[in-house]
């Protein structure tokens, strides 16, 4: 699922096991085969259906000159053989070309409205690979901070069992107020009426079903059966929307294969809409889809702000977007749910235009893992095929033997390589790897990042008296701890002169190895350098004051300040507008 992190997934292992325990006990275990094959086949169905109401739809739309760009994919000089709807990929006439911007076709007016919602055409083209499946390139040359793509959530919502919440702003509620229709609490009228929750609402009504609770205090499973019902309820309000939704992955046969019972988000919701509610319009394999869909492709809404529910969105078009380690892209989720996609770094036409599911300062030995477990694909983009991590050793570990060199895996790509000393013949097997690499991460979670000299502690200790390379990212995660540490003490108090160097030499080094596996106009970056930058104005000051610099190097100072603020200030709107709230 994008951007929902191993803490909720593994919270459902868990909870996938005890169920495990139970079912065997009781000996209720469903016949999976049945229910696979069942889905198979209606899927198969779905499609068909999908292909010739595209086709029927399919619009004409006049051709436009060649925009004379050496760089751009116009779609006049496409061979007719290669020609074919941007989105959806079924062959269209050489007249489908669009309007506007001339560089992709466009089968359907449906199809034209993702291309082109408002007066600009989005730069991407979706293509299809027989290995990767679905992937965007881009139609154009595409510059930093330009925007791609701009999407309302196809739906959102609470994503695990959670406390009671209101279901349309999400903030914890304590049954005070309740909707007057479904009897769920939410928080006054406004939300009872908002336009989240009237989807349920109406559907609770139509099923003469009324909610009740009795603790507030406690996480009720019933929350989680809200945005898969959403999610099918699109079906009937909103087919357009529903289309996009059925459009993506769900990874349906990993997830059975990987399991061998019913996970209990499946239990949860298949319970509370087939027995609570009496659902029968839609069949137990539509369920599971729509719950294997949203586990795919969902991004996590944080604790921040109004919102104190973490919950679930889905954004069907950026979903086509591949993962790559190494991205050119970032977005932002705004306070009215719609996501904004534009470049972090230059994209020539034609490049794939491509998104990052998980932190950048993980290094190659636990990224990959974590997304061959939870997304079932294996990442073989230019930082993980290299063996330093674009020359940083983020995952490099001290050889045991000769201290000088560097214990590395003899294949990147390869989770049971053996890893090898860069400077002698010794070797380790992976698996003494893990161990010192579970070690290792295990302590530094039960560091105080709270107390700077603890984390000073942390920082020495990991860098020079373990096997950990000084730029190993667990060191270079603490040392981006401990410069908000030190931004955060500022407010309380001004920083002594060593502190302001210290935090200064803390930015310089998380620069100096983020950048190369994280480049471009990123918010990271923009932090560090408006935090780096606030402490070398005080020690300008503090120099020019005591006449330990000339007025021309103090000058030179501030002039290298203001160039580096405002650079700050770019990585940190990224073109992106002050209202953001994710």
């Amino acid at each position: 699922m994008r951007e929902l992190t191993q803490e909720g997934t593994e919270e459902e292992d868990r909870e996938e096991i005890q169920l495990k325990n139970k079912m065997t006990e009781k000996k209720e275990r469903p016949d999976r085969l049945k229910l696979l094959t069942f889905y198979k086949e209606k899927l198969n169905k779905s499609r068909e259906r999908k292909l010739k109401k595209i086709g029927s739809e399919a619009v004409e739309v006049k051709s436009v000159n060649s925009i004379p760009t050496d760089r751009l994919i116009n779609a006049s000089e496409v061979p007719d053989s290669d020609i074919v709807c941007f989105y959806c990929g079924i062959s269209v006439d050489s007249s489908c070309a669009c309007r506007h911007c001339g560089l992709v076709y466009i089968c359907s007016k449906v199809h034209e409205e993702i291309h082109r919602p408002g007066d600009y055409c989005f730069p991407f083209i979706v293509k299809r690979d027989p290995r990767v499946g679905r992937y965007c390139i881009a139609s154009r040359d595409i510059e930093p901070c330009e925007l791609i793509l701009r999407e309302e959530a196809a739906a959102a919502g609470p994503y695990t069992k959670t406390l009671p919440v209101c279901l349309q702003c999400f903030k914890k509620v304590d049954g005070s107020y309740s909707c007057e229709r479904c009897k769920f609490p939410v928080c006054n009228a406004d939300c009872a009426n908002g336009n989240l929750h009237k989807l349920e609402c109406d559907y609770f009504v139509e099923k003469s079903f009324q909610f009740s609770i009795k603790r507030f205090d406690k996480p009720n499973s019933s929350y989680v059966s809200i945005t898969p019902l959403r999610m099918l309820l699109k079906k009937k309000v909103d087919p357009k929307t529903f289309d996009r939704i059925n459009f993506l992955m769900d990874h349906i046969e990993e997830r059975t294969a990987s399991n061998n019972h019913i996970n209990m988000m499946y239990l949860n919701v298949a319970m509370f809409l087939r027995k609570t509610c009496n659902m029968t319009e839609f069949s137990e394999c539509d369920i599971t889809r729509v719950i294997g869909i949203l586990r795919t492709n969902g991004m996590k809404l944080e604790q921040v702000g109004s919102r104190e529910c973490p919950g679930v969105a889905l954004y069907p078009i950026y979903c086509l977007l591949n993962h790559a380690c190494y991205n050119n892209t970032n977005y932002v989720k705004f306070k009215d749910l719609h996501l904004e996609l534009r470049a972090q770094t230059k994209i020539a036409a034609g490049e794939e235009i491509t998104t990052r599911y998980v932190s950048s300062t993980l290094g190659n030995f636990r990224r990959r893992r974590d997304i061959s477990k939870y997304w079932f694909f294996h990442c073989t983009c230019k930082r993980c095929e290299d063996t330093t991590e674009m020359g940083t050793n983020m995952s490099a570990i001290k050889c045991s033997n000769c201290r000088g060199g560097m214990m590395l895996p003899e294949n990147s790509l390869d989770y049971k390589a053996q890893w090898a000393c860069n400077s002698c013949t010794n070797r380790w097997d992976v698996n003494r790897v893990a161990e010192i690499m579970d070690k290792h991460e295990e302590n530094v979670q039960n560091v105080d990042t709270s107390d700077i000299d603890k984390l000073e502690e942390a920082i020495y200790h990991y860098s020079e008296k373990t096997e950990l390379h000084s730029n190993h990212y667990l060191v270079v995660e603490l040392c981006h701890s401990l410069i908000h540490k030190y931004a955060a003490l500022s407010l309380i108090r001004s920083l002594t002169r060593p502190e302001n160097e210290r935090k200064v030499q803390l930015c310089l080094q998380v620069l100096d190895v983020l950048s190369k596996v994280d480049p471009g106009f990123t918010k990271w970056r923009g932090t560090i350098l408006q935090e780096m930058v606030s402490s070398m104005m005080v020690i300008a000051k503090s120099d020019w004051n005591k006449k330990i610099i000339t007025e021309q190097m103090f000058k030179k100072r501030l002039y290298y300040c203001m160039v580096t603020l405002s650079q700050a200030r770019k990585c940190q709107l990224g073109g992106f507008s002050k209202d953001e709230q994710y």
